[in-house]
């Protein structure tokens, strides 16, 4: 008896896998071979784009670290320039000096001849300065003219130290020359060994850093010399910029740090130009100076981005070569799988038609519509329903649920257009009409459709087409028209002049009634012309001006233009460019300002006879003060002689009427003094600078010194006291005057305190002068800002009643106020609020 056998469905007799079974993997198998293509191609692909980009970063890195050390070189070489430079011009400086010291007569000949021969390598002017810091020579002054420089640093710096060294100044202005220069300086002996003057060598910025050009540094390149003090001695860059840096404060230079090593790279972008640059720096060795060599970034990397952006190009083409031929060679195998596929997956494809077919009509965004002429129905696709706010079962499939929503106005020019494209005139139908939605509202539908099948006699038999909602864009071509009205109206209505010009050449494309008026054409006249027919510039300067406007480089203009008449007038012009129609032009609004021009031209010479009227009475004040000052000091001085040679003759009432008129004579004088002093308040001033706070109340501290300790008075100043804008001389008067009135009003019973303090506030800096003196009535708070209002008499406190309105006079000068708070017997307090002023390097 046999053994019962048991074969799996898919096993062949001798347990191996039927062909069905077979053919199946196969199939599956086969199926994968085009996705293996590609992500072999892919991975062939990535690996060669991942060496070149590996390749390209370590090029970049080489180059990166070549140009630092090109940098680096560049900085040792110009640190050896200006250290070599240095000790030329201070040996220049010793030898001139000793020369002057034994020989001054001859000296200045001496030392041109010298800077022609011994010293042809160093570009310099020489001058000495005598120890009131008045000029005794320089090459480039005559000899007579004694400049005062006692408030240069290096005279100041000189003045205050023993010291036999070399001084290296900040760039400073020279009022001889009219440049900016740096100063090498050493102190010069009298024979008793006490300060004799200074020695100077002037030195242009510019003749330091000449020592590299384009050719070494390139068009973004840089070198720059920086003091430890962050203020630039000298720069020179090919790099265009507002101005040359000389002078500059720098902030945040990690260069500038003592912690940082003495020479070192740093990527920084510059504060004069902008420019990003790779930056070597060497601290130079005996000197406070730093040498700043730096390669502009984007032109050191220039030859690398090109040849990347080639290399990275030819890369791309080079994979999307591959990666095109790879999916080719995927798709080629895929057809070739497809075919054999095809005949079994036919009856598939034709029993999921349908179902593909309905889900399509979903996807769409337009409603689809399928029209049998033969039957009149129609089919809508759910997407046509949806669009009019409808659900898919509320409407029929007849012709007329889509006629009778048609707008009544629309429906001719709909039936227009389909009849034409039923009789075949037209290739398609295509209309834009509007379209009754379920709640009512319309939309606008651009309406599409082929006739698809004809019958024998040409009649159409069945039309296909879409609907498609453009309610948005019929809105917004509302809207562009009613921007273009406007602007029309705008443009033509509005009374102020206007021209539309083309910028390619200058002809007047358009010109509102207000324009025709003002010049004198009509409006087509206006619009066959030129700017240059109205404007009396030249045509290229005209050609210029018109570039910056299109270019909007400007906008605001200043022209002269002729009107028909032949008069001129001046007119102010407002250029911007527009777009109409897609074409640029230029809208230009013209104002007629001659009349202004006149009055700013009777303005400015009523300007000057003031300013000339004002220097008059400066000089009448001088002149006055000098000449009344000179018989007081006469009287007084005559009393004084006659006091001495009559003493111990005169009866008491007579000597007494005698020291009443020497004291009367000595108080006149102050009051002609203190009145000169008011007069120049605001007008014999210096330039306005940024001045530390605190070195100017301890000066006016220290000036009132004698009348602190005399009435044992203490001062408490607040410490850390912001930088203050302005005049440092009147402003230590200010404070010296805020001061010394609270040690003169002090209270007999107490020791005097007073307190300076300071805080900060929207409208600026609020200091104020606190005292526990006698105080001030309320009824004389604004009394006592007047001149000579004085509220004791000349036996109580010395005074002229000058003082407190020179403060006030002072403080309106730095654009601030000043006013007091005070309790008779318990003190004042005098605040004043200055405005701040943020510095910034320029």
């Amino acid at each position: 008896m046999m053994d019962a056998q048991t074969f799996d469905a898919d096993d062949g007799p001798n347990g191996t896998l039927s062909p069905p079974v077979k053919a199946g993997r196969w199939r599956n198998a086969t199926a994968l071979l085009p996705l293996f293509v590609v992500l072999l191609g892919m991975a062939l692909v990535g690996a060669g784009v991942w060496v070149t980009c590996d390749s390209l970063d370590r090029e970049r890195a080489d180059i990166v670290q070549a140009k630092e050390a090109e940098a680096a070189n560049l900085a040792r070489a110009f640190d050896e320039n200006i250290r070599q430079t240095i000790r030329r011009l201070d040996q220049a400086l010793v030898h001139l000096r000793d020369e002057f010291a034994m020989h001054p007569d001859a000296f200045l000949a001496k030392a041109q001849n010298w800077q022609k021969t011994l010293y042809a390598d160093l570009a310099f002017h020489v001058s000495a300065v005598n120890a009131d810091g008045k000029l005794l020579f320089s090459n480039l002054a005559p000899a007579k003219e004694r400049v005062d420089l006692s408030d240069r640093e290096h005279f100041r710096v000189h003045l205050r130290s023993a010291e036999d060294r070399l001084f290296i100044s900040q760039p400073v202005l020279g009022r001889i020359s009219g440049r900016w220069s740096i100063q090498f300086t050493r102190r010069i002996d009298a024979p008793d060994g006490s300060f004799g003057g200074v020695m100077v060598l002037s030195v242009f910025p510019d003749d330091l850093t000449r020592f590299y050009g384009p050719s070494e540094l390139g068009q973004q390149g840089s070198v720059m010399l920086v003091g430890m003090d962050r203020v630039v001695r000298a720069r020179s860059s090919a790099a265009p910029a507002d101005s040359m840096g000389v002078g500059t404060i720098l902030v945040d230079r990690p260069y500038l740090d003592p912690a940082q090593p003495p020479a070192g790279i740093h990527y920084l972008a510059s504060e004069v130009d902008g420019i990003r640059r790779i930056v070597a720096y060497r601290r130079l060795r005996d000197y406070p100076l730093v040498a700043i060599v730096g390669l502009g970034w984007e032109e050191a990397m220039a030859d690398y981005v090109e040849r990347r952006d080639k290399v990275l190009l030819g890369t791309t083409l080079v994979a999307v070569a591959g990666m095109v031929a790879i999916l080719l060679i995927a798709w080629l195998i895929r057809l070739q799988i497809r075919h054999h596929r095809r005949l079994e997956a036919t009856q598939d494809l034709l029993a999921s038609t349908e179902e593909r077919w309905r889900l399509a009509l979903e996807a769409v965004g337009d409603g689809v519509w399928d029209w049998d002429a033969r039957s009149n129905t129609v089919f809508f696709s759910r997407g046509w329903k949806a669009m009019l706010g409808y659900r898919e079962d509320e409407l029929s499939d007849r012709l007329e649920e889509w006629e009778r929503r048609v707008h009544p106005d629309d429906l001719a020019t709909v039936h227009a257009d389909l009849d034409r494209h039923l009789s075949g005139e037209t290739p398609f139908y295509a209309n834009e009409h509007r379209v009754r939605c379920k709640d009512g509202g319309y939309k606008w539908i651009l309406d599409r459709g082929i006739v698809v099948s004809r019958g024998p006699g040409g009649a159409p038999e069945r039309v296909v087409g879409t609907h498609t909602d453009i309610t948005g864009h019929k809105r917004a071509e509302q809207v562009l028209r009613e921007r273009q009205e406007l602007f029309e109206q705008i443009f033509v209505a509005n009374s102020a002049i206007k021209l539309l010009i083309d910028p390619a050449d200058g002809s007047i494309v358009d010109a509102n009634p207000a324009a025709a008026e003002f010049y004198g054409h009509t409006l087509d006249r206006l619009r066959s012309m030129r700017v240059a027919d109205l404007n009396i510039w030249s045509a290229d300067d005209i050609r210029a001006e018109i570039e910056r406007a299109a270019t909007e480089e400007r906008t605001h203009f200043h022209f002269r233009h002729r009107l028909a008449s032949g008069a001129i007038r001046d007119v102010e012009v407002y250029s911007s460019p527009i777009k109409v129609n897609g074409r640029t032009l230029l809208l230009s609004l013209i104002h007629d300002i001659t009349e202004r021009r006149l009055a700013e031209a009777e303005l400015s010479a009523k300007t000057a006879e003031l300013e000339r009227s004002n220097a008059e009475l400066e000089a009448f004040a001088y002149v006055a003060s000098h000449d009344l000052r000179q018989p007081l000091r006469t009287i007084n001085s005559y009393l004084t002689l006659v006091q001495r040679d009559l003493a111990g003759k005169l009866d008491a009432d007579t000597g007494e009427c005698m020291e009443f008129v020497r004291m009367g004579a000595q108080r006149m004088d102050r009051l002609i003094v203190d009145l000169l002093e008011y007069s120049r308040v605001g007008r014999k001033t210096r330039p306005f600078a940024l001045h530390v706070a605190d070195a100017i109340v301890a000066t006016a501290r220290d000036n009132l010194e004698a009348a602190i300790f005399e009435a044992g008075a203490v001062v408490e100043i607040a410490r850390d006291l912001p930088p203050l804008w302005g005049d440092d001389v009147e402003l230590t008067r200010l404070f010296q005057n805020l001061i010394g009135n609270a040690v003169k009003y002090r209270a007999a019973e107490r020791r005097p305190l007073i307190r300076l303090g300071c805080s900060g506030e929207a409208a600026g800096w609020h200091f104020t002068v606190e005292d526990n003196g006698i105080g001030i009535a309320p009824e004389h708070f604004e009394r006592i800002f007047g001149i000579f209002q004085r509220l004791h008499s000349a036996d109580e406190y010395d005074g002229t009643g000058v003082g407190l309105a020179i403060c006030k006079k002072i403080v309106e000068h730095h654009g601030g106020r000043i006013w007091v708070e005070s309790e008779p017997g318990r003190g004042s307090r005098f605040h004043i609020v200055l405005p701040r002023h943020e510095a910034s390097a320029p």
